[in-house]
């Protein structure tokens, strides 16, 4: 026995917790505790093992069902509560938060954190520091470090060297590690995984997208999904505006070739050239209908052509042809959407657009090799 309760007794969200205190001499990480020295608080003996040198400073606190054992170490004014573990050489320090079903173990340390959530697991050697957030059923480990408010849940897995840090959001069933570093406002989730390389600034990575490589840089505002397969920093190329709807284009490799991500959409890189091709004659053919008509003010309105259709845009979309005094226009609308166009101007634009994806995915098939 090394401690027992005293009657110095506080109530935290109702429950009454006893104030321990030491019975022995003994070590407890780096502080010497000596007999008659008074600890944290406990709701009851099975909140903190009487085995091994664990132990909980003043100020700390332990209850529910949850335990602190072996050589654990709780203190500043941390939480430890529900189901949770925290055994082994774990510390926990400053105002840290372990609950649920969570698990801190092995040589693990958590500062100023929340650690939440059904299986939620932080062990060997992880750091988690600074206001972060790990919920669900994360699992950390290896040399693994989180810190400066970055948020991890699912079922995601970081390990080895892998950090995460300022701001970055992990989640699904990601796989982070190697000396991948990611942070600010990046955002990953669903079955990514990231090996080595450094995403940052707004990059997003999601569906079964893979980063691996120490040399890749994933900056910006990149949004890489589906199935993406990323090597080198040759294996993409990002666009923030392109074309005539001025929206974000990313070309990426793939195991089964490259594809384009336009709109928020993924296309077969070949298949999106044949279709973008096929959108221009949709259109020509209607300024030709619009030329050849006698009157001098025509209006033909087609919905769901060309590059809408291309798009896949879930709602109706509107392509306005019309004549004026001076030349044939054409008129996009989805919704609250619109955009206009002098037709020559568009055909025009749209066959420059196809020339530079095709000398884009020439140039990034070309330059890996």
């Amino acid at each position: 026995m090394k401690y027992r309760l005293t009657e110095n007794v506080i109530e935290y969200e109702g429950r009454i917790l006893f104030q321990i205190q030491a019975v022995k001499n003994f070590q407890a990480d780096q502080w010497y505790i000596q007999a008659g020295e008074l600890g944290g608080y406990v709701e009851s003996e099975r909140n903190l093992s009487q085995q091994g040198s664990c132990w909980l400073m003043k100020r700390s606190k332990v209850m529910d069902n949850a335990s602190v054992s072996g050589n654990a170490y709780v203190s500043g004014s941390s939480v430890i509560s529900g189901n949770a573990q925290v055994f082994d050489n774990a510390q926990i320090v400053g105002s840290s938060k372990v609950t649920d079903n969570a698990k801190v173990y092995g040589n693990a340390f958590i500062m100023n954190c929340e650690i939440v959530g059904d299986d939620a697991q932080v062990f060997e050697f992880a750091v988690i520091a600074k206001a972060v957030s790990v919920v669900g059923s994360a699992k950390i480990y290896g040399n693994a470090e989180i810190e400066s408010f970055a948020k991890v849940g699912g079922e995601c897995e970081i390990f080895d060297h892998a950090l995460i840090k300022n701001q970055a959001n992990v989640s699904g069933k990601t796989r982070i590690f190697g000396k991948a570093t990611i942070q600010d406002d990046v955002h990953i989730w669903d079955n990514a995984v990231i090996c080595d390389a450094t995403i940052r600034e707004k990059a997003k990575i999601s569906g079964n997208a893979r980063v691996i490589g120490n040399v890749i840089d994933i900056c910006g505002s990149v949004a890489l999904s589906d199935d993406a397969f990323i090597q080198s920093q040759s294996d993409f190329i990002y666009i923030e505006n392109f074309g005539l709807f001025e929206t974000e284009l990313i070309i990426f490799n793939t195991e089964d070739g490259f594809k384009f991500r336009y709109a928020g959409k993924a296309f077969n890189a070949e298949q999106f050239i044949v279709s973008s091709h096929k959108a221009i004659e949709e259109y020509q053919f209607f300024i030709d209908v619009i030329k050849q008509s006698k009157q001098k003010e025509k209006i033909m309105s087609v919905t769901n052509i060309g590059m809408h259709t291309l798009l896949q845009y879930p709602k109706s979309c509107v392509t306005h042809f019309y004549k004026t005094d001076q030349n044939i226009r054409i008129k996009f609308e989805l919704n609250s959407y619109k955009m206009e166009y002098e037709a020559e101007h568009c055909i025009n634009e749209m066959k420059l657009n196809i020339e530079s994806l095709e000398k884009l995915l020439s140039l990034i098939k070309n330059r890996g090799v």
